[in-house]
């Protein structure tokens, strides 16, 4: 299962379900949109709250306690807790709180992204600075 959490699918399909989130979200703050299409946005923003909510509880039954050392995790379950809290009244604010996380989500996830893939040729070039290096070698021997 861990294996799972953890893989780049996993992190790739909550980034597609934060982004329709984000969407939706959007469209419930325009009349027309909701008038328009219906229960269909509230229907996908419930869907992604629980896809979320299930996200947390996988991470929450595989670290335990290590769950809450990690800072985005904790921000994480926040965002999650408070969504579950009606939007209306007083708690209306809170909605932009969690368009924040969605925003503040896809930013982070594409930097691990590009982190990932500078890592990767760095350690590309580190390979053939190495090979350059052993052939080098080899010539001025010979």
């Amino acid at each position: 299962m861990r294996n799972i959490v953890e893989s780049r699918g996993f992190t790739d399909a909550v980034t597609i379900v934060i982004a329709v989130n984000a969407v939706t979200l959007g469209l419930e703050t325009w009349p027309l949109a909701m008038q328009t299409a219906g229960p269909v946005p509230l229907a996908l923003n419930t869907l992604a709250l629980w896809i979320f909510t299930v996200e947390i509880g996988l991470k929450l039954w595989l670290y335990r306690g290590r769950f809450f050392r990690d800072a985005w995790n904790v921000f994480d379950f926040l965002i999650v807790a408070v969504a579950w809290v009606p939007t209306t009244g007083p708690f209306s604010v809170l909605r932009i709180v969690r368009v924040l996380n969605l925003f503040i989500a896809l930013i982070v996830n594409s930097m691990q992204s590009m982190q990932s893939e500078t890592n990767d040729h760095v350690r590309a070039e580190a390979l053939v600075a190495h090979d350059e290096r052993e052939a080098l070698a080899r010539r001025i021997e010979a």
